[in-house]
């Protein structure tokens, strides 16, 4: 009877240890996640900002020239029945 209620204690324990690591485990997760978040707001609004810049004299001005001639690829996907 004694081993039994030890066993149970030690599971007990070990299983509010581990869901204490997880919960803090996430909650680092969460705070990385915001400050990637962050970073990505900072870099749209940087390319927003830059992209009402870019006009056609600009482009020209960098070297870039107008393409003469478009292709196009088209990537084909298979599904059960149809083929696109």
């Amino acid at each position: 009877m004694g081993a039994l209620l030890l066993a149970v204690v030690l599971l007990y324990t070990y299983f509010v240890a581990f869901s204490i690591a997880h919960v803090v485990e996430r909650e680092e997760y969460v705070h990385k996640t915001a400050i990637v978040s962050e970073e990505v707001s900072r870099l749209e609004k940087e390319y927003l900002a830059r992209s009402g810049q870019l006009t056609e004299n600009s482009a020209l001005a960098l070297g870039l020239l107008p393409v003469e001639s478009k292709s196009f690829v088209e990537r084909r996907t298979f599904t059960f029945r149809t083929e696109r």
